[in-house]
């Protein structure tokens, strides 16, 4: 089954490719990394028992299965995601307990929803791929029932998220620099400025939008040849590790070990996080 059509043909192809197969594979540590921020998104959230809600980019699915459990059986979630790997993985994790829980192999800024149905939109940090945002998001308003709620966690600037920028800084002194991004192209950060973000939101219709601020350390728990696989596979310098010849990819792992090994702490590294928590009303 392939994702609908969509202006956002090359994020469906890099999250359909060699990526989405590592973040199944890596998803109970993705999970962990982000366990305090999604847990700050779903309070911000407040589901109720009954209500219908969809997961924006859910991925391998712990946040829908855990809106699932706040929903209740008298409620529904529907996780939405453009990766196939991702959406397969996420499918294997429905139990009895969640069986009304659904995935849907989607992009949500064109999927045709069930309109003005749902209670609640929500995202861990699955909603700064869109090539139109303001697009997306209208169209995700229309999936809202009048004042639903739209809550999701992105990323500041890396700048600002160590747990990110510092391998990155050590592989850099081995790799090739990519070429700068746009700061308003599709990708991890992109939603790092909060007035660009708001006027996305009011552009899509959205009322009552709050950009808050969230700091919080991120704990990879394990040893330290498992912190270097880990952000090898996933972290924001892998794209580059894959594509370097042998001898550089060794120095520059063997960078961000150095790097890293300063804030292992015998469990695990603890690396600051900067995130938004957002609202809006429909």
């Amino acid at each position: 089954m392939a994702a609908e059509a969509s202006p956002n043909q090359e994020q469906i192809d890099y999250w359909n490719g060699d990526t989405g197969t590592r973040w199944v594979q890596g998803r109970d540590e993705i999970d962990a990394l982000l366990a305090p921020i999604a847990a700050a998104a779903i309070d911000r959230a407040r589901v109720a028992p009954g209500w219908r809600v969809i997961d924006i980019g859910c991925g391998c699915g712990s946040t829908t299965l855990e809106l699932g459990r706040l929903a209740g059986p008298t409620g529904s979630v529907l996780g939405v995601d453009v990766s196939a790997p991702m959406i397969e993985n996420a499918r294997s994790r429905i139990g009895p307990a969640s069986a009304h829980v659904s995935f849907h192999l989607a992009d949500a800024s064109t999927h045709d929803f069930e309109p003005h149905a749902a209670d609640l939109a929500f995202s861990r940090f699955g909603v700064m791929f869109f090539a139109d945002p303001a697009l997306a998001f209208a169209n995700i308003r229309t999936a809202l029932r009048p004042s639903g709620r739209l809550v999701f966690a992105c990323w500041r600037a890396l700048g600002e998220n160590d747990w990110a920028r510092l391998p990155m800084e050590a592989a850099l002194a081995w790799l090739p620099p990519p070429e700068p991004p746009a700061p308003t192209a599709p990708g991890p950060f992109a939603f790092a400025d909060a007035i660009r973000l708001r006027g996305i939101l009011e552009r899509s219709g959205y009322t009552d939008i709050v950009i808050e601020g969230l700091d919080v350390p991120l704990h990879l728990e394990g040893s330290m040849d498992a912190a270097v696989a880990f952000y090898r596979d996933i972290g924001p310098a892998a794209r580059l590790l894959r594509e370097a010849d042998a001898h550089a990819r060794e120095r520059a792992l063997q960078a961000m070990r150095g790097a890293l090994a300063r804030y292992h702490d015998g469990l695990g590294i603890r690396l600051g996080s900067a995130a938004w928590l957002v609202s809006a009303v429909a």
